[in-house]
């Protein structure tokens, strides 16, 4: 794999310099856990068998087999991609709970943190993959980084720094930075040779069209009225002006699903051209209509969901 603006041994030591961390912060919570039961312990010794692999393959790397290595590949994106949030989370609402005076810079160190949390295990891991299935696994597994970050426990009374973590903002924009980043190591240049002429005017009608469907996506997020059925959900819907007003929790439950959920789609289109690109007759319908059969069958879990029907989840 090309290197990424650091060099893969540089990537590699942010990664060792992590998994010490949360080796070490793993202990700490047993010693200081009043009860210690098998479960806590067995985490603890899976834990140091996983990091001590991953040195065993790092400092026999000539030595070392290639099952070694895949071994050591899957191990990392399975585990650290949800274990890392979570070590996140515990260091984070320790220090926001114990050092309430310092809250905002907390949330602030604790954002910069995340956002490149699981930067360095998706270069090394999943920016070598080529093979379109074994891609997608890997993302799926850094997916995971969305949900730990809504339990940060912040202050009601910091109601942007509250809601932008609670509603998963800052996982959509950690989800996108680790996208540019693979689809760099992926091969992909981010030409979208688009053939017309970029003169002033229209970059200025441009921005003011993004501007205008922003608005109607806020004002639909904030005021649409349906009733979870087929029909409206395809065809209708209403407002309710009067009854609903605009919050913040409106602004970013709606910027949050913009950016991750796109941002899922890229990387599944980005998948399927680059595993196929042999295949060139049928790489873009395969990218097209696998990309959206896997993001239609990405919401099935929406059955229930605030009153989400089986047929409004299927629209």
């Amino acid at each position: 794999m090309n290197d990424i603006i650091l060099s893969h041994k540089r990537w590699q030591q942010i990664f060792d310099v992590q998994l010490i961390i949360a080796l070490i912060i793993t202990v700490l919570e047993l010693i200081t856990k009043k009860q210690r039961n098998f479960g806590n312990i067995f985490q603890l010794v899976f834990l140091i068998l996983i990091v001590g692999l991953n040195f065993y393959v790092q400092f026999n790397r000539h030595n070392s087999s290639k099952l070694n290595f895949e071994i050591t590949r899957w191990l990392n994106l399975l585990v650290f991609s949800s274990y890392f949030t979570i070590i996140w989370l515990v260091v984070g609402n320790y220090l926001i709970f114990n050092f309430r005076q310092f809250e905002i810079l907390w949330v602030l160190l604790l954002w910069a943190a995340y956002l490149v949390l699981l930067l360095p295990l998706a270069i090394l891991y999943a920016g070598d993959l080529r093979k379109w299935f074994l891609m997608l696994l890997a993302v799926y597994f850094l997916d995971q980084q969305y949900g730990p970050d809504v339990s940060l426990r912040i202050s009601r009374n910091l109601r942007f720094l509250h809601s932008v973590t609670g509603q998963g903002v800052i996982a959509a924009l950690a989800l996108l930075i680790i996208a540019c980043f693979l689809g760099k190591a992926w091969g992909c240049h981010f030409n979208p040779n688009l053939k017309f002429i970029k003169s002033h005017n229209f970059q200025i009608s441009t921005f003011i069209l993004l501007l205008a469907f922003t608005t109607l996506d806020l004002f639909y997020n904030a005021f649409s009225v349906t009733d979870k059925q087929i029909w409206t959900a395809f065809f209708y819907f209403s407002s309710d002006i009067q009854a609903k007003y605009f919050t913040l929790p409106s602004l970013t439950s709606a910027i949050e699903p913009g950016i991750l959920e796109e941002t899922e789609r890229y990387l599944m289109i980005l998948i399927f051209l680059t595993g196929f690109k042999y295949a060139r007759k049928w790489r873009l319908p395969i990218a097209v209509y696998a990309s959206g059969i896997l993001f239609g069958l990405s919401h099935a879990g929406n059955v229930g969901w605030n009153g989400e029907t089986f047929s409004a989840t299927i629209a």
